[in-house]
């Protein structure tokens, strides 16, 4: 049971994957035959993982039976990113109100690895690295409720962010430097300035991906 468990998750975490670098066009219907013909699977462990990105909404599922990558709108990018940023603030505000432990040096090899993928121009790697970043936050006051949630809409985000239009590596360059200013703040104490900053950040992303999600309808 546990070697099949692996095997649905390994699944889901390919097709995330590929669906982040582009590979599955919004609106496509997914093959799952091709899929079970590159990983050499049953189509048990596909249909599983499947199911399991639908519940998270990261793909859909037709009333006759086909599974397919969802054609995000602007509306959906705006409410997954404002749960992104309450989220996010309550981790925060959290760790202020319970003196919960941000580990500050594992924040800075987080973003160090973010920034070198960036400068390689490997922008989906980088980004799993801004993932875990701002997952740290989020998981440091141990409220599980808050991370798993969490979790599912930052995976949401982070796959609006990679599909809608060209993700460039000035705009995570930038948000690599916001990340420096948040542990800087940190550090102090200075959580009033943090908070501003990661709100700013968020909102600044938001921005950057309207503007390629206008861009890309007028092409």
């Amino acid at each position: 049971m546990a070697i099949k468990m692996n095997l649905d998750k390994l699944i889901e975490e390919k097709l995330n994957e590929e669906i982040i670098r582009g590979e599955w066009e919004p609106g496509k219907q997914i093959d799952l035959n091709r899929i079970m013909h590159q990983y050499d699977v049953s189509r048990t462990p596909v249909i599983h993982a499947l199911k399991k990105m639908d519940a998270d909404g990261l793909v859909r599922h037709s009333s006759k039976g086909h599974f397919y990558v969802p054609d995000i709108d602007l509306k959906t990018i705006r409410d997954i990113t404002t749960m992104r940023k309450l989220l996010e603030l309550q981790g925060l505000r959290e760790i202020i109100s319970y003196g919960a432990a941000v580990d500050l040096d594992k924040l800075i090899e987080i973003n160090e690895q973010c920034e070198y993928y960036t400068n390689k121009g490997k922008l989906v790697e980088a980004s799993g690295y801004d993932m875990q970043f701002h997952k740290m936050i989020v998981d440091a006051p141990e409220n599980q409720c808050l991370s798993d949630v969490y979790e599912i809409v930052q995976r949401k985000f982070r796959m609006v962010n990679c599909m809608i239009g060209r993700y460039k590596a000035s705009q995570q360059g930038a948000a690599c430097m916001d990340h420096v200013r948040i542990i800087d703040y940190l550090n102090t104490y200075n959580y009033e300035q943090a908070t501003r900053i990661l709100e700013d950040h968020i909102s600044e992303a938001y921005l950057k991906i309207e503007k390629r999600f206008m861009e890309r309808s007028k092409e």
